[in-house]
C-alpha cells in the first residue's frame, strides 16, 4: 500500500502563503524570541501532543512539572510527560531521513533501557477517532511502507513541507511501534521542518490541532486506510500557517527598528524606494517607512539619492 498525494491548487497556494511567511520570520523570530518565548513554545507543544493521547493533563500542569514543581498527578502520567519533553529537547540530533534515527528517538521516548531501537514484531490494536478499532498493517507491508516511507523522505521530489505531512500521516498508517506512534508521527514531522528552517523547532503548530480534534483525526486513517493523503497534507498546511500566523503577530510586538534595517540590508538591494522597503516590511505604516529609512541613512546603512517623491536609496558598502 504506497501512499499518495495530488498537490491541487489549494495546497500550492498554501505553501505560497507559508513561503511568504517564512521570509518574515526569518526576519523577525531569531532575533526577537527570547529564550523564556522558546521554553513556552516548547511547553505547548509537548502539552499539546500529550493532551492529545487523551492523558488529561492541562497546560499548567505540564508546565509546573516540566519546570521541576510538586504537582498532584498519576507516577506514569509524569514520566510520559518529561519523557517527551527530553525528546522535543534534543529533536536536532536525530536524523529526520534515517530509519535507524527514527527507531532510536523511540526508544528514547518510551526511555526503557533494555529495550532496542526497533519496530514492532507483531500486529497492534488501533483505535480510530470514528469509534472503531481494528488491527494495524501487517509487518510485511509496515516494513515495506516504512521503507518506502524513508526512501521518499531521502530522494522524493516533493517540497519538504509536503513531504513532513506524508509522513505523519503514514507513522499513523502503518502503526511501526507496538505504542506512541501518535507522539512520534508528530515529532517526526517536526523534525523533517526543521531541515526546512531551524525555526520550526519552535512553532507549537501541534497546539493549533487542540482547537479542533474532530477535524484532524478524521483526516487521519481510517478503517478504509485510506491510502491518498492530500486532504490531510492540505489540513496540516493550514494548520502551520495559523500557527505560523500567531507566532508572527507575537513577534512583531517586539521588532525594533533596528531589526528591520538590519535585515533589508542583509537582501543587499542596490537601489531602492519606500514602496520597496513597505513590500518587504508590510505591516508597517508609511510613517514608519520613512522613520526607518532615515534612521539607516543617519546610522549609516543606507545612503540616500534625490528628493521628495524622486527619493531613492541604496545599500552601503559601509558594513560590508
Amino acid at each position: 500500500m504506497r501512499l499518495t498525494c495530488s498537490l491541487g491548487p489549494e495546497i500550492i497556494n498554501l505553501l505560497g502563503a507559508i513561503a511568504e511567511k517564512k521570509g518574515e520570520v526569518k526576519a523577525y523570530f531569531l532575533n526577537n524570541l527570547e529564550p523564556r518565548s522558546t521554553e513556552e513554545n516548547r511547553i505547548d507543544s509537548v502539552h499539546a501532543t500529550i493532551y492529545l493521547q487523551d492523558r488529561g493533563m492541562d497546560r499548567e500542569t505540564c508546565a509546573d512539572i516540566i519546570q521541576g514543581l510538586s504537582v498532584r498527578a498519576p507516577r506514569e502520567k509524569i514520566r510520559e510527560l518529561k519523557n517527551t519533553m527530553r525528546i522535543y529537547k534534543k529533536l536536532s540530533s536525530f536524523d529526520p531521513f534515517s530509519q535507524d534515527s527514527f527507531k532510536l528517538a523511540h526508544k528514547d521516548l518510551i526511555n526503557e533501557p533494555n529495550t532496542k531501537p526497533a519496530y514492532r514484531k507483531e500486529l497492534v490494536a488501533t483505535y480510530y477517532w470514528s469509534g472503531y478499532i481494528g488491527m494495524s498493517p501487517s509487518l510485511h507491508e509496515m516494513r515495506t511502507g516504512m521503507k518506502d516511507l524513508f526512501h521518499y523522505l531521502r530522494h522524493g521530489k516533493d517540497p519538504l513541507l509536503i513531504k513532513s505531512c506524508v509522513c505523519h500521516y503514514a507513522i499513523q498508517f502503518y502503526q511501526p511501534f507496538d505504542r506512541e506512534n501518535e507522539i512520534m508521527s508528530r515529532l517526526w514531522q517536526t523534525c523533517l521542518l526543521m531541515e526546512e528552517h531551524p525555526f520550526f523547532e519552535f512553532l507549537p503548530w501541534e497546539k493549533e490541532i487542540l482547537s479542533n480534534k474532530k477535524k484532524y483525526y478524521s483526516r487521519l486513517p481510517d478503517r478504509e486506510l485510506n491510502t491518498d493523503t492530500s486532504d490531510f497534507v492540505k489540513h496540516m498546511l493550514e494548520l502551520i500557517n495559523n500557527s505560523l500566523n500567531s507566532l508572527l503577530l507575537s513577534c512583531r510586538k517586539s521588532v525594533r527598528p533596528m531589526d528591520r534595517i538590519r535585515y533589508f540590508y542583509t537582501l543587499g538591494r542596490s537601489n531602492f524606494s519606500r514602496k520597496d522597503y513597505m513590500l518587504v516590511h508590510k505591516n508597517i505604516s508609511l510613517a514608519t517607512a520613512y522613520r526607518d529609512l532615515d534612521l539607516g541613512v543617519g546610522t549609516g546603512f543606507f545612503k540616500k539619492h534625490g528628493e521628495k517623491n524622486q527619493t531613492t536609496y541604496s545599500c552601503s558598502p559601509l558594513f560590508e
